[in-house]
């Protein structure tokens, strides 16, 4: 089975997530200080209030204990606003992140513990993540769709990925549009 990674250069970054209108004064500053940004999925069909996949809250204080004291992570949702969204389907929406580059290995790391504590590998799931890794005013996005088992494989080269290190995936597509979209299909090594 082969898993698909799409790397893209992105607009966003703390401080367009931090001026969302559902935002407050409190937790922008929350945001402007935070290494690691969990944020919601927006205009989701007809649901116009922003919401998170199932287990959000869950991770998000998974990765409070986990990361080491000096990450800071925050979810960009006012605590009585914050809602998930629950997809009956055979693929888990980990979720939509905004990392620094410095926290970046950390919650890659993490994430990949997560996925094999929740047993999603053993199962045989299908994961979806976006990172999008923020370096001075450079944003890009990686998207990764495919089996628990190949994320956990791959999470070092999905790090230099982020990092815009060059890779040892095995490539069986690789192509790059106008937009600086690149989507890699790459085929379980």
């Amino acid at each position: 089975m082969a898993y698909i990674i799409e790397v893209k250069n992105s607009n966003e970054n703390f401080i367009t997530w931090s001026e969302k209108d559902y935002i407050s004064a409190k937790l922008k500053e929350l945001i402007i200080d935070s290494n690691i940004l969990i944020v919601p999925v927006e205009n989701f069909r007809e649901i116009k209030e922003p919401v998170f996949p199932q287990r959000t809250e869950e991770l998000f204080k998974y990765l409070q204990t986990e990361l080491p004291e000096q990450v800071k992570v925050e979810i960009a949702i006012e605590d009585d606003e914050y809602q998930e969204l629950a997809l009956y389907h055979d693929l888990v929406d980990i979720g939509n992140f905004i990392v620094t580059i410095i926290a970046l290995p950390f919650l890659v790391s993490i994430l990949a513990n997560y996925v094999t504590m929740k047993s999603f590998d053993k199962k045989g799931d299908d994961i979806k993540l976006t990172l999008t890794t923020v370096e001075g005013d450079i944003s890009r996005t990686i998207i990764y769709e495919g089996k628990a088992t190949d994320f956990i494989a791959s999470s070092e080269e999905i790090k230099k990925l982020c990092l815009g290190e060059p890779n040892t995936l095995k490539l069986s597509e690789n192509i790059l549009d106008p937009v600086k979209t690149e989507k890699i299909v790459a085929k379980k090594k």
